[in-house]
């Protein structure tokens, strides 16, 4: 991540705008300024004339779920996910936020988690469960995440990876009511500040414990594990659970009996776990290894999938950081339309946002009863001879 620099790049777009096409916020609001290419032309402007940023600045610079896609397709390669997360950094230390946004990182600061609820209640999900506390000798360290812990649909799914790698034979525990949040969000937020705070603090514990392998529930989580943390000295081996059952699988620890009937799955993928980590092989696996599954993809998958919207905090707030009222053009709403028009019966998941984000949409949407959303971790769970 830069700390500075970020103008020049500002200088490197080639204005041409292939940013624009699948963008989750043009498609929102209708209005190319919310593209790549707009922002950039907007703080260019700014700049410029030396207006100082504005309400205006935030509210576009804030308009993005940080997906990736815009990242991806550029023929200048601007890192451009870092170039906003660093303007997010300016706007914020200038006290430009969105009041939403602003109230979850204050309850993350002040409690662990982003709806603010007591950190005691951070282990309930495990409740009836007896998994092990992490200690020394353990392979991995499960980390569940806040919405893994807090949300009652994501807790599902924080339930049945557990009971997956228990009957895989793996060693794991986890830090129950000591587990704090990864600082994610604040990172994609901008807010640096609090994400070096969380992190030190985080790989104090996991050394303390001497954590050596990690295996998470959430991409976001994995994504500031696995690339961010290496900064301030926390070199652990991190896994995105997908890619431990994959493994699993292919060493036959753990036998797929798969369904009576046919099903017919799709798959969505994170952007946290696709684009910014490149990993599209390991969830594709997991679904072909069970039988009487037939997998088909959606028109938009892999590199070019579209976003859930869910990203940068928007899982908590409603796209746009809270700014907007949600309509169908909203993109967690026009993502489940495509996995519905793909003819599937269910819609994988393997981020515990993505998975949120969905269930609401399929209510708003009226297609509850004709898809529904499971994570993959659920699926297997089911599944296991």
């Amino acid at each position: 991540m830069q700390k500075t620099g970020f103008i020049e790049e500002l200088y490197i777009c080639a204005k041409c705008g292939y940013c624009r096409s699948e963008c989750p916020a043009v498609q929102f609001l209708g209005f190319e300024t919310y593209s790549a290419r707009g922002k950039i032309l907007s703080l260019k402007y700014v700049i410029e004339k030396a207006l100082g940023f504005s309400n205006d600045l935030m509210r576009n610079y804030y308009t993005c779920s940080l997906c990736g896609y815009c990242k991806n397709i550029c023929p200048t390669d601007i890192n451009l996910t870092d170039l906003f997360v660093n303007v997010r950094s300016k706007l914020l230390e200038n006290g430009l936020i969105p009041t939403k946004i602003k109230d979850v990182l204050e309850n993350i600061y002040k409690y662990g988690n982003a709806w603010g609820l007591p950190r005691t209640r951070r282990s309930e999900w495990a409740e009836g469960l007896e998994l092990k506390q992490y200690e020394p000798g353990l392979d991995f360290l499960y980390y569940v995440g806040d919405i893994g812990s807090y949300d009652p649909r994501a807790m599902e799914a924080a339930k049945a990876l557990s009971s997956v790698l228990s009957k895989s034979g793996i060693s794991f525990g986890i830090l129950g009511s000591k587990e704090n949040c990864s600082g994610s969000e604040a990172f994609e937020l901008g807010e640096m500040g609090l994400f070096e705070l969380l992190a030190t603090s985080n790989i104090q514990l996991f050394k303390e414990l001497n954590v050596r392998n990690i295996v998470c529930l959430s991409p976001h989580s994995y994504n500031v594990f696995k690339n961010v943390y290496p900064n301030f000295g926390g070199d652990f081996k991190v896994l995105h659970y997908t890619q431990l059952l994959e493994r699993v699988i292919e060493e036959g620890k753990l036998i797929l009996k798969g369904h009576e009937k046919r099903k017919i799955v799709t798959y969505h993928d994170p952007c946290f776990l696709g684009r910014w980590n490149k990993e599209y092989k390991a969830p594709r696996k997991i679904l072909q290894a069970i039988p009487n599954v037939e997998f088909v993809e959606m028109e938009r998958n892999k590199e070019n999938a579209f976003c859930c919207g869910g990203g940068s905090g928007n899982c908590y707030t409603g796209f746009g950081g809270g700014l907007y009222a949600e309509t169908s053009s909203s993109p967690s709403r026009i993502r489940v339309r495509e996995a519905f028009e793909s003819g599937a019966e269910i819609l994988a998941v393997s981020c515990p946002s993505c998975l949120i984000m969905f269930e609401d949409a399929l209510k708003v949407e009226g297609l509850e009863g004709k898809i529904v959303v499971k994570d993959i971790s659920e699926i297997v769970n089911e599944v296991i001879a």
